[in-house]
């Protein structure tokens, strides 16, 4: 959790300096996704691309990425999009309309997914080298 809230505060400054650090991909991922989608993400290009994602629209159902969020290594960047697009979908259609709700909720989502990869249990020596 403390990593999460450590990636959840890097990616609110870099919505809130509008200066997202992008790691620029060898070769276009291609993400296919609904209509819908693809729109919502043009809809959202300038949070998305603050945040370090750096796409182009190649079809009505298909966007190429070509830029991942620097902090963002060892991911599978069309899982990831693909995820963060359905969850700012859900976040839509329960209300959240206003601007800095969505940008909350792409950092939130983005630490969250992020941080899930370094959550381990401490084992029983760890826990107690914690205590003493």
């Amino acid at each position: 959790a403390a990593y999460e809230r450590i990636l959840y505060g890097q990616f609110r400054a870099s919505l809130a300096k509008q200066e997202g650090h992008s790691q620029q991909l060898l070769f276009p991922v291609p993400v296919s996704l609904s209509v819908a989608d693809v729109q919502l993400a043009q809809e959202l290009r300038n949070e998305l691309e603050r945040l370090g994602f750096q796409f182009d629209v190649a079809a009505p159902d298909r966007l190429d990425l070509r830029g991942v969020p620097a902090l963002m290594t060892g991911e599978l960047e069309e899982d990831l999009f693909s995820e963060l697009l359905g969850q700012l979908r859900m976040a839509s259609m329960a209300g959240e309309r206003t601007a800095d709700a969505r940008l909350d909720r792409l950092a939130r989502s983005l630490s969250r997914r992020l941080a899930g990869r370094f959550v381990r249990g401490l084992t029983a020596p760890e826990r107690k080298a914690l205590v003493d």
